[in-house]
């Protein structure tokens, strides 16, 4: 009779997870875990976890590096104009930044968002109202789009005359409503997505996604809506450490701070809307810092920039050494 071998400590085996069999519409959001997000399913009711994006650092907050297309020693051009609010857009503010684009020489225009209003669906001005019919906030926005695809073909005109060809948007949070009316009516999503209804395909832009940014050279280009207060250039210096160009503030403002990489800027463009009451009752007549403003940055081959701040006032600018005349 053989022997019995010595009793062997028990090994604990691992139960693999469960293969994932359930569609989204029965996953429930059941808290957090770490960094991950937990789920259980209403039907099978077995536990998932998934696993959320990490928070980016300042160096690499949601930065999209673009090289600068120069030879050595010359210098490349960008337009840069802020929130437009199309079909508020103002008048005269629009054809100082038409001569300019179409006197500058540029070869790269970007806009920094808020190019629509998108009054039709903005959750502020329905909070208090009376609910409407679906079908009324359609047509409604079907106005609104009709105007404002009128007042950016206008503007873009100008781009084509000048023969501007690369150009970007990098979305605002007004820009962005529609994408959130969208989440609400999936349905309407093939008709009245914003690269559909506004042509961007058509009108030559490059979409740059909402919160992200563009880096040409050493200069960083957004929206401006992660970071605000009274001195928000300041702000989104210290919360970025690299340099900024964007809008969303509607105030005109520059800072700059000495790093140990060297020194840094942060510069808001203000806007080119309406700056008045009718416009804006929602400020209850607050007087507001608003300005109208647009730039001009200038590149050297070592990625070196110089922001050229052309300030918009009463619809008059001085561009080149030339008086600008917006209202005639």
């Amino acid at each position: 009779m053989d022997p019995q071998p010595p009793n062997q400590p028990s090994k604990r085996v691992r139960r693999q997870a469960p293969k994932i069999c359930c569609d989204d519409s029965s996953l429930k959001k059941r808290g957090k875990r770490g960094g991950a997000q937990r789920f259980r399913c209403t039907s099978c009711k077995r536990w998932q976890t998934i696993e959320t994006p990490k928070a980016p650092s300042n160096k690499d907050f949601y930065i999209r590096k673009r090289p600068i297309n120069a030879e050595a020693g010359i210098v490349k051009r960008v337009i840069v104009t802020p929130d437009k609010h199309f079909p508020i857009a103002d008048l005269p503010a629009i054809r100082c930044v038409k001569k300019i684009i179409e006197r500058s020489d540029a070869e790269t225009y970007v806009d920094l968002g808020d190019t629509l209003e998108h009054s039709s669906i903005s959750h502020w001005e329905r909070a208090s109202k009376p609910k409407v019919p679906l079908d009324l906030v359609i047509e409604d926005l079907d106005n609104e789009a009709f105007e404002s695809n009128q007042d950016w073909d206008y503007l873009d005109e100008s781009l084509d005359k000048a023969n501007i060809k690369e150009r970007y948007i990098t979305l605002g949070n007004h820009d962005n409503w529609l994408d959130k009316f969208l989440v609400q009516h999936p349905h309407l999503n093939k008709l009245y997505n914003f690269e559909k209804l506004y042509r961007m395909k058509q009108r030559g832009y490059e979409m740059v996604p909402f919160g992200e940014f563009l880096k040409i050279g050493k200069l960083h280009y957004y929206h401006g809506h992660h970071v605000g207060g009274v001195n928000h250039s300041r702000a989104h210096l210290l919360r970025f450490g690299v340099s900024v160009i964007y809008g969303h503030h509607h105030s005109v403002s520059h800072y700059e701070v000495g790093f140990a990489n060297g020194v840094n800027s942060a510069t808001s463009l203000g806007c080119l809307k309406m700056l008045g009451h009718d416009a804006n009752q929602w400020l209850n007549n607050l007087k507001h810092s608003w300005g109208h403003a647009c730039a001009s940055v200038d590149y050297y081959d070592d990625g070196n920039y110089s922001i050229n701040i052309h300030r918009i006032i009463e619809g008059k600018v001085v561009f080149n050494g030339d008086l600008i005349n917006g209202n005639a």
